[in-house]
């Protein structure tokens, strides 16, 4: 039995959602200033852990910006303490007027993607005594050193700075290191680490020192075991080159897991949203994240946990859609059963952002997962999202070239069964699809596979339940009056050894050709009425409840037919003395199968009464 954070696994704070929202609707609760800031309509006095979390939530949504970043130009009403400003986009200036007012103790501002400098925060903060006096945490990795002001301006702005904790910074050697050591009484964590890492202290060294074993209160960052690799992870997920390296190891260390590790997980997503511009890191750390949720390992993840990951990865696949062996890294996880059927995710987008980089690879185990993850994606979609996803007409033309590129080898692989089951869900009660598959010649394509592929019974399924969505929509049926697909499809129906679910969409294309809603009839006379002859003994014949159509045996259907009327109908034809007997016949014959999906327990209770008697 696993165990599970319950944090992870719990629904989204209230805090949460509402910060979502706000950065969602800001634009709306704000007014705009003359400097084109923006200032929150009605402002009360927000709590200042709240005030952090929302400039850190800005941040994260990409929402933080010169305009947005107003809101906090008054300390009165949203106090910071710890801002979070890495990876936005603000100016000096917008920095400077919004959040050097601030009695900031803690600032990461690593990665903004604008021209701030190193210098520039400094001497913006130094201009403001609160901050010179509480600063403890300055973190702005990713960023140039120098300004206008030079070199000078850097190191006055570092030294009016009140030092808040020694750094270690230099390889020494045993003799040098342990009364260093020793002198920093308020020491808790430092970093051992070898080349090429921004060398510190080799690993080795600190396995051998006498002292670390001594001091037990500290925590070493390393890369000796998981423990040390998380500790690297935890505390210096900002430093590109440091983490890169880490995962690295990493790596190799989750290689053979027995047990699920959460928390590992939680911290190479970490990692990978510090870093989303880093290739290597993306690489190495998709890797790591295939190692963790492979196999059983997945089913002892917070649900919330790998919908977090799921979105990175799709981040990572569109960040950087030309990478091959990321798209591996990325759709190996993806190819995961509970990952694709029970964690939250986007999977309208991530099924579409799949279909757009498949072409972009002619790998062909990049091609097998990639259609498998979208056939898997699509049928878990909703109908109006399926309609959306449909109407790209690019989708209807990768998979109908996958599929024509499998046939011309006479293939029956997986590949070509996933994106058989694309196409047909793809175009299921979706007539913008099932146009775009007519004008990518799909008819002609399945034609000639419907005769290529005659003993496949699970590729005639396939073939056939599209056929059969394209004949729902009226204005299409002329397209499949083609005398060489009709008859294919009348022998289908007659063949005694075909299976049930081939005969039941075989019947059902048919029946919408001849339907008296259908187009008029355009091929031979006989053949209709060969159509309408074959039609009736194949209904008669597979109608009863012994024979129900496997498609429509779920509930679902039951209590659809129930709910919209069908069966105070269907007991009216029943019991009408002009129905004729063919239809009464179907008509109770339905009868017995709804009563046995809508009420079971009745019909087994009946069942053990007849064998009683």
């Amino acid at each position: 039995m696993y165990l599970f954070n319950m944090d992870e696994e719990s629904p989204s704070s209230l805090t949460d959602i509402s910060m979502a929202w706000v950065c969602r609707n800001v634009e709306v609760l704000c007014v705009a200033q003359e400097d084109g800031s923006l200032h929150f309509r009605h402002c009360p006095v927000f709590p200042q852990e709240l005030a952090d979390q929302l400039l850190h939530k800005m941040a994260d949504e990409g929402v933080l910006n010169d305009r947005t970043v107003g809101i906090f130009q008054n300390p009165e009403h949203l106090r910071l303490r710890c801002a979070y400003i890495r990876s936005s986009q603000l100016s000096a200036e917008a920095f400077r007027l919004s959040l050097c007012p601030h009695k900031l103790q803690e600032l990461k501002a690593s990665h903004i993607h604008s021209d701030v400098t190193i210098s520039d925060v400094l001497h913006s903060l130094t201009s403001n005594e609160l901050c010179r006096q509480g600063l403890q945490t300055l973190l702005m990795d990713g960023l140039r050193l120098y300004g206008e002001a030079g070199e000078e301006s850097l190191q006055a702005s570092f030294n009016m700075l009140r030092s808040g904790e020694n750094f270690l910074t230099k390889q020494q050697s045993e003799p040098e290191f342990l009364p260093i050591v020793k002198s920093l009484v308020n020491l808790q964590k430092n970093t051992f680490h070898c080349h090429p890492i921004e060398s510190e202290l080799t690993a080795d060294f600190a396995r051998s020192c006498k002292y670390v074993l001594i001091c037990k209160h500290m925590q070493v960052a390393g890369e000796s075991n998981l423990t040390q690799l998380c500790e690297c992870l935890r505390r210096y997920s900002d430093r590109e080159i440091f983490i890169r390296e880490v995962l690295t190891h990493l790596y190799n260390h989750t290689s053979d897991m027995e047990e699920p590790q959460p928390h590992i997980l939680k911290l190479v997503l970490a990692g990978m949203r510090h870093h989303t511009d880093s290739l290597h890191v993306q690489l190495v750390a998709s890797a790591c994240v295939f190692n963790l949720t492979v196999q059983e390992l997945v089913l002892g993840m917070p649900l919330r946990l790998l919908g977090d990951v799921v979105q990175q990865l799709l981040t990572a696949m569109k960040n950087f859609p030309n990478h091959e062996q990321l798209q591996k890294n990325c759709l190996l996880t993806l190819c995961s059963d509970h990952i694709l059927q029970v964690v939250p995710f986007d999977r309208y987008e991530a099924a579409k952002l799949i279909m757009m980089l498949l072409g972009n690879h002619e790998d062909q185990t990049v091609q097998r997962m990639a259609v498998a993850v979208v056939s898997i994606l699509v049928s878990k979609l909703s109908t109006e999202e399926i309609s959306e996803l449909g109407a790209e007409a690019f989708i209807m033309k990768q998979l109908l070239s996958i599929v024509q590129q499998k046939a011309s080898l006479g293939v029956v692989d997986s590949t070509l069964k996933f994106a058989l089951s694309a196409l047909w869900n793809l175009t299921d009660e979706t007539p913008t699809a099932c146009r775009h598959f007519i004008q990518c010649q799909g008819i002609e394509l399945y034609m000639e596979l419907l005769e290529s592929y005659y003993s496949e019974s699970s590729v005639q399924q396939k073939l056939l339940g599209l056929l059969n969505n394209v004949a729902e929509v009226e204005e299409l049926r002329m397209e499949l009056m083609s005398e060489d697909l009709v008859e294919h499809i009348v022998s289908l129906l007659i063949n005694p050894v075909v299976e049930v679910d081939v005969i039941y969409f075989a019947g059902g294309i048919l029946a919408h050709l001849v339907s008296v809603r259908g187009p008029v009839w355009s091929l031979d006379a006989e053949l209709h009425s060969t159509v309408q002859e074959k039609l009736h003994s194949s209904v008669l014949s597979w109608s009863s409840p012994e024979h129900a159509m496997v498609s429509y045996r779920s509930p679902q259907y039951c209590n659809m037919l129930q709910s919209e009327g069908g069966t105070d109908i269907l007991r009216v034809l029943s019991s009408h003395p002009d129905t004729h007997s063919d239809v009464k016949c179907l008509t109770e014959n339905i009868l017995k199968i709804l009563e046995r999906n809508l009420h079971p327990a009745n019909c087994d209770a009946l069942s053990v009464l007849n064998k009683a008697g």
